[in-house]
């Protein structure tokens, strides 16, 4: 049996032996961090409903120094719309940071090539798809997505133009994982609405003009495409059961649900049922409607936005948590068998707070490093004129921090930091990512809202005396940055800390690619357990904490 994780009580106990002079809080290093990064969304007076939605944000070593750079997706003017007409050459560009080492950034957007994408941006995510060591980006749009190719020295080449990753419908939340397991990367791409400006409706909410509600538009299927390693694709969604749904989707989450060794599929729809699928032999195979993922616990669909997977219950599974509409609670799905979840949200205790937020981007993260996974939610209204006089909704709102526990059957989900840190300063927040920008061994948090300017909170939350361990994973094939991988690191009173390598995070966002652990006061790490993307496993010992160390799997 695993040991009880430290509660609320025994870590007061801890800090307050500590001497009180501790400062625990998150801070905002915007300025500091040079990053000057204002998110539009085109709005020129007509609504036009995809101004609702962008955009996301992507921390990734893209450089390959070993430091974390942000990748900030930007919209613009909305294709076909009235603007787009008047100002055909205002097109801005997504936009690159690279990092100097110490989490202060430098704009290399003007020599990073094809970046500098200028469609209208959703999302985005981050692989390796052609074995040559660099990460790579795929974008989604309103428009033909796009796969930029990594070319070193912070160079980009579009590659889907002419190929079916140009899809030119709205797609959203994206993710590689290698689902047949032949050591390339496949990708998943997540639909939207069928929706163009020559169809966009006028609609009234409360007696102004507003944005018209998703039941107005029709949803489509996902797709998911086989890659050869090489950076070329097919589409293969006839040959699993995603195109047998359709849906409104936003977020996705690629990880082993069913501990078997593949990665299975999960989707947040906006309004209609969530979606499940487990990987069988490559294949996707549709376990929705017995999964109890895809309703709450009283048989509603949701508006689901963002999703975030980690093992929140300390069983070896990793559980789900959904960010939905204002009016609705956020939702935790505990992972009872890998086959079917629960509900357990007002088990939790998040759903009250969660109710009156409009939740987008999502993070499971320990920021405290007391070994739990702690959660974070960024939230902002979808109508513009939310918060009119009378209405109990605002269009920017605060974001929302609970730190977690580990006491009996369900983890608890306490606000933490409420309304006196740097993320109680109210945003229409979409875009999450969290990765260690200084290398100081704290998780911090780059936020992207819509119309709002990037912004960069650093972490000093870690307990007095806790310490860390980041790990890059590098794998067999051309997945070399081991995406769908586990890792277990093995605590010397026998607790496991679990993470898993994910592709497409929160809502429309990229994390850190390499797991980060918070390893509690008292404690040490002696040997981490890793199951590959291939299936096979491994085990290494642990030499050494504070820092970041690499781990190849050994090649047959």
């Amino acid at each position: 049996m695993t040991p009880p994780r430290p509660s609320l009580l025994a870590l007061a106990a801890l800090l307050a032996g500590c001497g009180g002079g501790d400062v625990r809080e998150l801070v905002d290093r915007t300025d500091a961090s040079g990053i000057r990064f204002e998110h539009e969304n085109g709005f020129a007076g007509p609504y036009y409903f995809p101004e609702t939605v962008p955009a996301g944000v992507a921390l990734a070593d893209l450089d390959s120094d070993g430091d974390l750079d942000v990748y900030a997706v930007q919209s613009g003017i909305v294709p076909g719309s009235l603007a787009a007409a008047d100002k055909a050459d205002h097109r801005p560009p997504n936009r690159l940071f690279a990092n100097r080492g110490d989490g202060s950034f430098d704009d290399v957007t003007e020599e990073s090539g094809d970046a500098a994408h200028t469609g209208y941006g959703m999302g985005t995510c981050a692989g390796d798809v052609n074995g040559d060591g660099l990460l790579d980006l795929f974008l989604t749009n309103v428009g033909p997505d796009a796969l930029l190719l990594n070319r070193g020295q912070l160079a980009f080449e579009d590659v889907a133009a002419g190929t079916v990753l140009a899809d030119p419908r709205w797609t959203t939340g994206s993710g590689f994982a290698d689902l047949d397991q032949d050591g390339h990367l496949d990708l998943v791409v997540i639909s939207y609405v069928d929706w163009s400006a020559d169809t966009e409706q006028e609609c009234m909410a409360g007696g102004v003009m507003d944005y018209c509600h998703v039941s107005l538009y029709t949803p489509l299927a996902d797709r998911v495409y086989r890659g050869d390693g090489t950076g070329a694709f097919v589409d293969v969604t006839a040959q699993s059961d995603v195109a047998q749904r359709t849906g409104r989707g936003f977020g996705l989450a690629l990880v082993d649900f069913d501990k078997d060794g593949d990665v299975d599929l999960y989707v947040a729809n906006d309004s209609v049922e969530n979606h499940y699928y487990r990987n069988e032999g490559g294949r996707l195979i549709d376990g929705t409607d017995l999964s109890g993922a895809a309703y709450d616990a009283d048989g509603m669909a949701q508006a689901g936005m963002g999703v975030s997977a980690g093992d929140l219950d300390d069983n070896g599974l990793p559980d789900l948590f959904v960010s939905n509409f204002a009016g609705e609670s956020n939702t935790v799905y505990i992972n009872r068998t890998g086959k079917a979840f629960r509900d357990a949200s007002r088990q939790t205790g998040i759903t009250v707070a969660s109710r009156p937020a409009l939740g987008f981007g999502t993070a499971l993260a320990d920021l405290d490093r007391d070994g739990v996974l702690d959660l974070l939610v960024t939230n902002g209204h979808v109508m513009r004129n939310a918060g009119r006089e009378g209405s109990p909704w605002r269009h920017a709102q605060p974001d929302q921090l609970f730190r977690g526990t580990l006491a009996g059957e369900y983890p608890r989900y306490e606000p933490w930091l409420e309304g006196t840190d740097a993320l109680a300063v109210p945003r229409v927040g979409r875009g999450l990512a969290t990765g260690d920008l200084d290398g100081d061994g704290e998780l911090d948090l780059v936020l992207l809202g819509c119309e709002e300017e990037l912004s960069v909170i650093g972490s000093r939350l870690a307990l007095p005396g806790s310490q860390w361990l980041r790990v890059r994973l590098v794998a067999d094939g051309s997945n070399t940055w081991a995406v769908g991988a586990f890792a277990g690191l093995v605590l010397d009173d026998g607790t496991i800390l679990r993470r898993w390598v994910q592709s497409g995070t929160g809502f429309l966002s990229q994390d850190d690619l390499c797991p980060m652990f918070g390893i509690p006061p008292g404690r040490t790490a002696s040997r981490i357990r890793v199951r590959w993307p291939d299936g096979a496993t491994s085990q290494h010992d642990v030499e050494g904490l504070d820092r970041t160390i690499e781990i190849r799997q050994a090649s047959e």
